[in-house]
């Protein structure tokens, strides 16, 4: 007999984030889309007609709605972080030319400035209410206690009970519990158990979940339903032509955030609440606390994809493992608040474009001399990038730079004098 286990989806990509810190890129329940209500200020400049990169070969077109509510972060698999070439093995011709880039996406309208946001520090030592109630709500005892510290002091807490199930509590404020394990791949089927289609069964989970998070205190202004997910156990006879057999586990609601209309993004963007036929079974709540910062001017998303295409990130990101990339369509530029995983610092939380597309390119043959030889061509693969929104601030001293300059010009044209003919 042999057993497929499918795994939730993105859920499952979360859960993996949340217990990294014991082996390792934006804001919180109300049912839908409710805001913190601070609403988008007046968009200032052209917002209609053609924009330039200031690149002759990229042409941007013109600039549609915000919809703020639909996150982009549909698949939750970019960190935006740059790649390493120095990880590419040695064996793997480097080969530098960067791709050319065309671009089909519809830029978004977005404000002139928006608010920047920061983190509230959480000592996971002093615990937290929402921790408190969950512990109350599933009668959850600690026994045992571990604690990981790095040099800026405690990073994370994990307590444990005499079932087995286990509460961890990060610096960043994220908590995560499980029982004794999320799912069986032994369990009845779920949706037989409750007698329910697969469509109703989502709604019973959603209401589920909203009437826990309500609960211990965990429902949060800008909480939208992101996704409801099942993991699926997959049994075939090895000596029988009989068709496989195909049960639902577990089921996994997740929640995305926006803040003031603008949809969160990231790994710390997101609460899952999980659940098998015994009822709840785990809880991941990566969010942060924050508070209002600085309003920042933001770039332009003309500006942005120009920075982008421009820069040599494009070098490292592009490359499909074994493959070079030859073109890159950016098919999507979305505004978006980057969140950070729940085991990771961050500071600040502030606006970013969510570039997205799909690349194309060839794989290398065999001789890495010339490795055009025996070249074939690569399937086309979607890449995403996260470029700060933010306008840099000036260079520091660069202000200062800039007065002596000033001060020069009108000493030397005091020392010149007046012009005789």
């Amino acid at each position: 007999m042999v057993i497929q286990l499918r795994s939730f989806v993105s859920a499952m990509i979360f859960l993996a984030l949340a217990t990294a810190s014991q082996a390792n890129q934006v804001p919180n329940a109300d049912d839908q889309t409710a805001q913190l209500g601070m609403g988008l200020p007046d968009v200032g400049g052209v917002l209609d007609g053609s924009l330039s990169t200031g690149d002759p070969n990229v042409t941007l077109p013109g600039l549609p709605e915000i919809s703020p509510s639909v996150d982009p972060d549909d698949t939750g698999t970019s960190e935006g972080t740059e790649k390493n070439s120095d990880s590419i093995p040695g064996t793997i011709p480097k080969i530098d030319d960067l791709p050319t880039f065309s671009v089909s996406a519809k830029m978004p309208k977005v404000p002139a400035t928006l608010m920047s946001f920061k983190v509230i520090p959480h000592d996971p030592m002093k615990g937290s209410s929402v921790q408190t109630q969950l512990a109350n709500h599933l009668a959850f005892e600690a026994r045992t206690m571990g604690v990981d510290e790095d040099r800026a002091g405690t990073a994370a807490v994990m307590y444990t009970d005499a079932d087995g199930r286990s509460m961890e509590i990060f610096r960043s404020g994220a908590l995560f519990y499980m029982e004794e394990e999320l799912f069986s791949e032994k369990a009845s089927d779920l949706l037989s158990s409750l007698r329910l289609d697969r469509e109703s069964a989502k709604k019973y989970f959603t209401a589920k979940a909203g009437d826990f998070l309500g609960k211990i205190g965990a429902a949060q202004s800008g909480h939208f339903l992101k996704d409801v997910s099942f993991a699926e156990v997959k049994t075939m006879q090895r000596d029988s032509q009989s068709d496989e057999e195909v049960k639902v586990v577990a089921a996994a609601v997740q929640y995305g955030l926006e803040i003031g209309g603008v949809p969160a993004w990231g790994p710390g963007a997101k609460t899952t609440v999980y659940f098998d036929t015994e009822g709840i079974t785990g809880f991941y709540d990566a969010t942060r606390k924050f508070e209002a910062g600085e309003e920042v001017k933001l770039l332009s998303p003309a500006d942005a994809v120009s920075s982008y295409i421009k820069g040599n990130v494009p070098r490292s990101i592009l490359r499909q493992h074994t493959g070079v990339v030859d073109n890159a369509v950016i098919e999507d530029v979305s505004l978006v608040y980057y969140m950070d995983a729940g085991n990771r610092d961050q500071a600040i939380i502030d606006p970013h474009f969510l570039i997205q597309g799909t690349m194309y390119g060839w794989d290398p043959g065999p001789d890495s001399a010339d490795p055009r030889k025996g070249a074939k061509n690569a399937e086309p693969a979607p890449f995403m990038w996260l470029e700060r929104a933010v306008v840099p601030a000036p260079e520091p001293g660069s202000a200062l730079q800039l007065a002596a300059g000033l001060f020069a010009l009108i000493g030397l044209s005091r020392t010149r004098g007046p012009r005789t003919r």
